[in-house]
């Protein structure tokens, strides 16, 4: 017989309430307190039925469609199953003492709309209404618990991870996260437009030349304030006129900047910090070349007014009308044959107050050409530094822009939470704890993966939702309790693990072996952390060999599973789901193995029934069962329900 969780223990049970250590490698987990998660892409009444078959007490219900589902291709979703069909989920759950939970459609998308185009409002509401889909589900479903929703928001480089996370962690276990080998001098980052939502690609082994500054400046005329002349740096120039120029790379520059302050560094990030030096220096040049262009307008402005000038003295002199600065034809040949039928001058003088008038002419009209243009050269410029001083002033990084936005959504989704809660208790709902929003941490190469990222977004949406609850006029210290009971992560061991192929090893002489269990180390203090400040509500777990998610049966990978669950046991966490793959049912028998359940029956061929046998007998196979599961095993000459499950 599997036994559930009892009141007492006798001389055969591991007694799971002593700590754990390394000479114990049972925890004695309560079958009660572990679960399984049905199949997401199938009807789930159907699902939860074969978990209560293979013994589950907590089962969690989940969905794989978006939008409009289609049961038949497996995109499944909340609202293709109506109020009967939820009612008799609901009530299948009560018949045979089960738990449930439901997990959102992994196909949610960012939570903050983050997607190929950047950040996108309509995108975020999207999302919203598919977690609260789940919600609704929940509320028509369960008695509370936990609504878990995935939280992989947008790419970041590792490094980016290691930088703020994990000062002093080679110190302290023996090695760091690392992405790839070169991802220091060539990882991708973006950066975004507060304003817009709208993201910006720069690569770190991105190039800028500088013009190299002599420390002196020349005084130039300001247009718009005659008064006030703009200093200018003169530039060091080559042989040949043009400018010398400096390569600087990203480290330098941010370096620089570090030390010496061009611009604005405190509480910015190092990608913050280049982009608004990199907008300095384009914002220094176009307007340079505003200047330099209303310079150019103003030197042709008053070479047009001395041309006006001459031209209007000799239509003066020679009988053309004044006003005329284009005179035809026909008029600039009557002035020059005046000029040319003058006594009182010779043939030089003649000619030369000829090629004059020709020169005033010509001036006036090409200042008449350069100038519109000149001045739109000006305006364009002028413009171009407006609107690069409003880009530097939104531009910011993914997480000071991205996080506020997943807050927000997850906040928003606490209150349905909070909601839905007080609903089913208005109409009679037995609830035995609140629902609650669980995101969920998911692969590394996301935010929202890492232990500590995690930690920020439920602070941050916990604080949100309490600013929300305050304006439903509920007092603060309330409004913070509340917030801390709708909003508490899923941590995934599994998940966790991944992390693992970026474990680097602090000292190159370090083993394999030696790396491991340092990596083991830090995660198990990383998630344990976590559920010893409260953060954490609900535990997915699964097993696998640090490279990738792929469900192995927990144990027969290399996760310290045992080791996460005893962290999160010593903070109170029981709510524990085993999540299988295509191994099934030996996920649960690997849930129960591993967290040292015991298990009782009657010798069979001289020996006590094992694991083995449950597998090789119950499930599927042809032996006969030789043990008790759960209260009573099920008979097939027991009154069947109308779902079909025997009673238990």
């Amino acid at each position: 017989m599997v036994v559930f969780s009892r009141g007492y223990s006798n001389s055969m049970d591991r007694d799971y309430k002593l700590p754990f250590s390394a000479d114990d490698n049972e925890l004695g987990l309560p079958l009660n307190d572990i679960g399984i998660s049905a199949p997401p892409m199938q009807e789930p009444l159907q699902g939860l039925k074969s978990k209560i078959f293979q013994g589950a007490s907590r089962v969690e219900l989940g969905f794989m469609g978006r939008g409009k589902g289609s049961l038949q291709q497996g995109a499944t979703t909340p609202e293709l199953f109506g109020k009967d069909e939820r009612q008799d989920v609901r009530e299948l759950a009560d018949f045979n003492k089960v738990k449930l939970s439901v997990h959102a459609t992994v196909a949610t998308g960012s939570l903050a709309g983050f997607g190929e185009h950047g950040f996108d409002e309509q995108a975020r509401e999207t999302a919203l209404h598919e977690i609260e889909r789940a919600v609704d589900f929940a509320a028509d479903t369960t008695h509370g618990g936990a609504v878990v929703v995935h939280v992989g928001e947008w790419q970041r480089p590792i490094m980016e991870v290691a930088k703020r996370f994990e000062q002093g962690t080679a110190q302290r276990y023996g090695g760091t996260l690392k992405g790839y080998p070169t991802e220091e001098e060539h990882a991708t980052f973006y950066v975004v437009q507060s304003d817009t939502g709208q993201v910006q690609a720069l690569r770190r082994d991105m190039k800028v030349w500088e013009p190299i500054k002599t420390g002196e400046y020349a005084e130039v005329p300001n247009p718009e304030e005659p008064n006030k002349p703009t200093l200018m740096p003169i530039y060091e120039r080559n042989s040949d006129g043009t400018l010398k120029l400096n390569e600087k790379t990203f480290q330098q520059i941010v370096g620089d900047d570090r030390v010496n302050p061009k611009v604005e560094t405190k509480g910015k990030t190092d990608e913050e910090v280049f982009v608004q030096h990199f907008y300095k220096t384009r914002i220094t040049q176009m307007h340079a070349e505003a200047l330099r262009w209303t310079q150019e307008s103003g030197l042709y402005k008053r070479q047009k007014d001395a041309a006006e000038t001459g031209i209007r003295e000799f239509h003066l002199a020679y009988g053309v009308d004044p006003n005329r600065m284009d005179p035809s034809a026909e008029e600039r040949a009557k002035v020059e044959l005046s000029i040319m039928g003058r006594s009182d001058l010779n043939d030089d003088k003649k000619e030369e107050l000829i090629r004059h008038y020709r020169t005033l002419l010509e001036s006036h009209t090409r200042a008449n050409t350069e100038i519109p243009w000149m001045e739109e050269a000006a305006v364009a410029y002028g413009k171009q530094v407006k609107e690069l001083e409003y880009a530097a002033k939104n531009s910011v990084s993914m997480e000071h822009y991205g996080l506020d936005k997943t807050a927000d959504t997850i906040a928003r989704a606490g209150m349905m939470t909070f909601d839905k809660t007080r609903q089913m208790e208005q109409k009679g709902v037995k609830v035995s704890e609140n629902l609650y929003i669980a995101p969920e941490n998911l692969f590394p190469e996301t935010y929202g993966s890492h232990p500590d990222e995690l930690r920020k977004i439920i602070v941050q949406s916990r604080e949100q939702m309490k600013n929300m609850l305050i304006r439903s006029n509920i007092a603060p210290q309330k409004a913070d309790e509340l917030s801390k009971q709708y909003i508490k992560a899923t941590i995934d061991v599994g998940h966790a693990y991944t992390w693992k192929k970026y474990f680097e090893a602090a000292h190159p002489g370090m083993s394999l072996e030696a790396r491991d269990k340092a990596f083991n180390r830090w995660v198990v203090d990383k998630v344990g952390q976590l559920a010893k400040d409260g953060i954490i509500g609900h535990v997915h777990v699964s097993d696998n060999f640090g490279w990738e998610d792929d469900h192995a049966v927990p144990g027969q990978g290399t996760a310290p599973i045992k080791e996460f669950v005893e962290k999160l046991k010593q903070a109170g966490l029981k709510d524990v789901i085993v999540e299988p793959s295509h191994h099934d049912f030996r996920a649960v028998l690997g849930g129960w193995k591993v967290f040292g359940s015991p298990i009782y029956g009657l010798q069979y061929a001289g020996r006590p029934q094992s694991w083995t046998d449950i597998e090789h007998s119950y499930f599927g196979r042809t032996a006969p069962p030789y043990f008790l599961y759960g209260e009573a095993a099920p008979r097939p000459d027991e009154w069947i329900l109308w779902s079909e499950t025997r009673l238990e």
